[in-house]
């Protein structure tokens, strides 16, 4: 077995986890060796330079090239996803939201109002005996 090398420092817990996790299913032996450190004691991970995400040497380069492919293909989807975005405003109007959320608050309003209303007035008569 291999020594383990340090593949990338990251600076947040979910990113951490999000890697080794991408590289565990990559086949890889991964491991995040201050996750338990940095979930008790998040504030100083900064100062110790972030949180170490470990692979075996001699995957390293393998590991690198795996992780610049799935960062790519996540900008990709990225780039579909925001077209499409794009594409759903261009044939929805705006008003279409706000008329919509405008009728439900009407049509929910007597129902809202009966039920608070009759809180309040069963609060009253309790104060009133």
């Amino acid at each position: 077995m291999s020594d383990l090398v340090t593949i990338t420092r990251v600076s947040t817990i979910e990113e951490a986890i999000v890697i080794e996790s991408a590289l565990r299913a990559g086949g890889f032996y991964a491991s995040i060796p201050d996750l338990h450190y940095a979930v008790m004691y998040f504030v100083v991970v900064p100062a110790l330079g972030g949180i170490r995400i470990l692979v075996r040497e001699d995957e390293l380069e393998e590991a690198i090239a795996y992780l610049l492919t799935l960062e790519s293909s996540a900008v990709e989807i990225e780039e579909e996803t925001e077209a499409l975005d794009g594409e759903f405003r261009k044939r929805q109007p705006r008003w279409f939201s706000f008329g919509l959320a405008w009728f439900a608050g009407w049509l929910f309003m007597p129902f809202i109002l009966a039920f608070y209303g009759l809180k309040a007035l069963r609060g009253a008569l309790r104060r009133q005996i």
